[in-house]
């Protein structure tokens, strides 16, 4: 156990049933995360900022003819079941981060409605 500033952080491995599993646990004024939720947070992170720069191009450049509205239809759908999942689950990492997800996929749907040419 190392104390720094108040935090403390414990580094170790369990074995149940014969699986090891190695943890961090790090806690700073009462609470506690463990490596499951840090590795969560960034994973929900980075995927929920992965379409941020199609829409960033989307809107900058105005057009969207290369752009398939299926896609994001099929994400947001997925999407949809993750939020309900972690509602389901009470997990607010899930929630959260899969929100901001939906918000920014609608928002991929309505650029590329509005700025797809019309043939």
């Amino acid at each position: 156990m190392i104390n720094a500033k108040g935090r403390q952080l414990q580094i170790g491995k369990s074995a149940n049933n014969g699986v090891r599993r190695y943890y961090c646990i790090i806690s700073a004024g009462g609470n506690i995360v463990q490596t499951e939720t840090i590795i969560g947070i960034i994973a929900s992170s980075a995927t929920a900022a992965s379409m941020i720069p199609q829409l960033i191009k989307i809107v900058r450049e105005k057009k969207a003819e290369d752009v398939s509205l299926l896609m994001p239809f099929i994400l947001l759908g997925g999407l949809c079941c993750w939020v309900w999942y972690g509602l389901l689950k009470n997990d607010w990492i899930i929630i959260i981060s899969n929100s901001f997800s939906v918000l920014v996929n609608v928002g991929i749907v309505i650029a590329t409605v509005k700025y797809k040419t019309k043939s």
